[in-house]
């Protein structure tokens, strides 16, 4: 291979496995960080805003010592750099007493920031040592931030579905260390002579002008905080590495698209954003079909905004890229910098200042915003014109009045949807929203019902919805097999706080404090509680072990994040806290109702492997007339040591559960969701 091709190889191995461990450091650190988080959807969303932010460090670290490459002690300070990473084998991560944002952050920049930060460099880096290098196209380093994209768009593709489900937490760690040593070698192997290079010197060229650096920051925010927006939508119901990699991977097809060494045509990327959208209106209709479908097409619709979104942020990015390579650390340095303003946006500001509307698709707002002001900027000469009125036909000025009747139209169906509930906040772990509809007060965190009870006095403090009388749970504890004791991991509206009686003691064990506020202020059922109730805040994996071994004679599983019980309640290690929390003839009851996952088979594995015995009831649709008054399907699983507490149930329509191998069951260490993913 002639020294050129080897040159440029070289480089291109570098962009490709700094991109490669950048992605997967992302995807590895954010599914390690769930358990400490209740499993939210805004871990992730809250990494994201933390990689954007460190991104833009790395771009201002590369934009200033990738120049400097020859000065000896630059040289020298950056293989430090390099070579520290290695030092913090393997990560650590701290759980501290703030905010959850804040705690993310903390532990995020505590485990891997160090890494992540020179990583991240590593594009800008080997662009700007390339173009320094002898190679006859070293004009022309773009090349290299395609074949960077490429790196990511593998490491998300390799990590859902064969990384986390082959390996476990522990073995990912050190082949992704062993990774790292590789590349920190190829790194410094890359570094341009010391002495001066044998390329011409070039004259300095013209700095861009402050508003094409703001129109590179807005478009990079804009594209961004749709990915973060529409990662927000599609995580809502679960939250896992293979549900992040829809929005990322076609965030990041975007701009493999538009950075491609030719630029597209304008009329090939309509095309393709028109194609997109068309395509995902054509699936709406095929919703009506099942609720499943309807989650598909949801999905396959906000995906199609996303691509097309983002291709046109991107491609309007590339477009405006400069053609001199000395201009490229200030071109990625304003674009790194919107990227981490337009997650900040979404991810934090957002929540914060328009937490109490907890309007779903407010963050579309903000990523629509920031690519319209792109625009208004880049035409404002044109836009000047036209507000003048020279030369506008009629029909031009009724699209304006078509657009302008779309945007109010958003706006009205907008305070009608705050109007018509009683209660609506979004928090880290949620949104919330509490309305009142045909009789009933509705419960919903997300896209799924939490709690349901009757507004009429007389029948306020009966349990509904998945708890009611005639459920799996309501007749195990009308049966009175509940005993003195009982724990209950996750609060809801507080319905099952209904089955309480004199002398009993319940605990409740709530993530989220606003869900406690929710249950008192808007709902009975804790208030008419006969039995002494208890609100334990914060994630029952920590709380728990703090109860005394034994205690309780009922432990109910009814933790949900929306649609999703967070994997890490239900690992082996888990169960075996509950169980030894339990009696020795307590059951542990599952509520594992779920539109998308099937959580009875991995409960069955770990009962095998842990030497329990379990039962299930449920899962049948109930008569339209039940519906209507509340009462809805609901699959529960009951686990105990010993067969003999589970005979009962049996009188109560609760049958075996058939048996797994033990082996292949979840722990902490190692959970293969997509198994789980129903037909």
């Amino acid at each position: 291979m002639p020294a050129p091709a080897l040159l440029a190889l070289r480089y291109r191995v570098l962009a490709f496995l700094g991109a490669f461990l950048l992605f997967t450091a992302e995807l590895m650190v954010a599914r390690a960080l769930l358990p400490s988080f209740g499993s939210s959807a805004s871990v992730w969303t809250t990494c994201l805003m933390f990689y954007q932010a460190v991104l833009f460090l790395g771009y201002l670290y590369a934009d200033f010592v990738a120049a400097r490459a020859r000065l000896r002690r630059w040289r020298l300070a950056h293989a430090a750099v390099v070579l520290a990473p290695l030092a913090t084998f393997p990560f650590h991560f701290v759980k501290v007493a703030l905010p959850p944002v804040l705690a993310v952050l903390v532990a995020l920049v505590a485990s891997v920031g160090l890494s992540f930060f020179t990583l991240a460099t590593t594009s800008i880096v080997a662009q700007r040592w390339f173009s320094l290098s002898p190679h006859p196209d070293r004009e022309n380093p773009h090349f290299l931030y395609a074949v960077s994209n490429l790196g990511s768009l593998l490491a998300l593709l390799a990590y859902p579905f064969v990384v986390e489900r082959v390996l476990g937490m522990r073995v990912q760690l050190a082949l992704w260390y062993a990774l790292y040593g590789a590349f920190a070698v190829l790194h410094l192997a890359s570094l341009p002579p010391a002495k001066a290079s044998s390329a011409p010197s070039r004259p300095p060229r013209t700095p861009p002008a402050p508003s094409v650096r703001i129109y590179w920051l807005l478009l990079a925010a804009g594209g961004t905080a749709l990915l973060t927006a529409v990662s927000n939508v599609i995580t809502l119901d679960a939250s896992a590495p293979f549900l992040w990699m829809v929005p990322l991977v076609l965030y990041l097809v975007t701009l493999v698209i538009a950075f491609a060494p030719k630029l597209p045509a304008f009329r090939t990327v309509a095309l393709m954003c028109a194609a997109s959208l068309v395509a995902a209106l054509v699936m709406l209709p095929l919703g009506r079909l099942s609720p499943r479908s309807l989650q598909v097409s949801m999905v396959v619709l906000h995906s199609a905004v996303l691509f097309a979104g983002c291709l046109l942020c991107h491609w309007n990015l590339a477009r405006a890229r400069p053609e001199a390579p000395e201009l490229l650390g200030s071109y990625y340095l304003r674009v790194a910098l919107g990227g981490s303003v337009g997650t900040a946006l979404v991810a934090l500001a957002v929540p914060v200042l328009f937490g109490w509307l907890a309007l779903p698709y407010l963050d579309y707002v903000v990523a629509g915003g920031l690519l319209v002001a792109a625009l208004v900027l880049r035409d404002r000469a044109r836009l000047a014109s036209f507000l003048s009125m020279r030369r506008q036909s009629p029909l031009t000025w009724l699209g304006l009045l078509g657009v302008g009747a779309v945007l109010v139209a958003l706006a009205v169906s907008g305070v009608a949807a705050v109007k018509q509930r009683r209660y609506g906040f979004r928090t880290f772990y949620g949104l919330y929203q509490v309305k009142d509809e045909q009789g009933l007060r509705w419960f919903h965190h997300g896209n799924t019902v939490h709690g349901l009870e009757s507004t009429a006095p007389s029948a306020q403090g009966v349990p509904l919805a998945y708890f009611h009388h005639g459920s799996p749970i309501g007749r195990l504890l009308d049966a009175g097999l509940a005993g003195p004791r009982v724990a209950v991991v996750g609060l809801g509206a507080g319905s099952l706080a209904a089955y309480s009686r004199p002398g009993e003691a319940w605990d409740f064990y709530e993530l989220d404090p606003e869900v406690e506020r929710i249950a008192r202020q808007q709902f009975t059922f804790l208030s008419r509680a006969r039995g002494q109730v208890k609100v334990v805040l914060g994630d029952a994996r920590l709380s728990l072990p703090e109860a005394p071994d034994g205690g309780y004679s009922l432990l109910v599983v009814d933790a949900f994040s929306s649609d999703f019980v967070p994997t890490h309640l239900i690992t082996r290690e888990a169960v075996e806290l509950y169980l030894g929390k339990c009696a020795p003839g307590g059951r542990v009851a599952f509520h594992v109702s779920s539109r998308t996952f099937d959580f009875v088979p991995e409960l069955a594995r770990i009962a095998s492997a842990l030497g329990a015995e379990a039962v299930c009831a449920g899962g049948v649709e109930p008569a339209k007339a039940e519906v209507d008054e509340g009462k809805f399907a609901s699959l529960w699983v009951v686990l105990a040591r010993r067969p003999e507490p589970l005979e009962p149930l049996r009188a109560l329509g609760y049958r075996s559960v058939a048996r797994l191998p033990g082996a292949g069951a979840w722990t902490d260490d190692r959970v293969d969701l997509l198994r789980a993913l129903r037909p």
